[in-house]
């Protein structure tokens, strides 16, 4: 009966610490390598940054040309 509990005990201990060891792999695929900034992304995806923050030229076009 003690190795009965035992053993289930040691696969109970596995198993949690095989879940926290687990590595996931982001999907880098979406990123086409076409661009600089494509090349630049997947990159940084590759290095398990963030990604970064598009550019909202629009908005500063806007302002610069706004009447105060």
């Amino acid at each position: 009966m003690k190795k009965i509990i035992t053993i289930i005990f040691c696969y109970c201990v596995f198993a949690s610490f095989s879940v926290v060891l687990a590595e996931t792999k982001v999907d880098c695929s979406k990123y086409n390598k076409d661009t600089i900034l494509g090349t630049y992304d997947k990159w940084r995806c590759e290095q398990g940054k963030s990604a970064r923050k598009p550019l909202d030229l629009k908005k500063k076009v806007k302002n610069i040309f706004k009447k105060n």
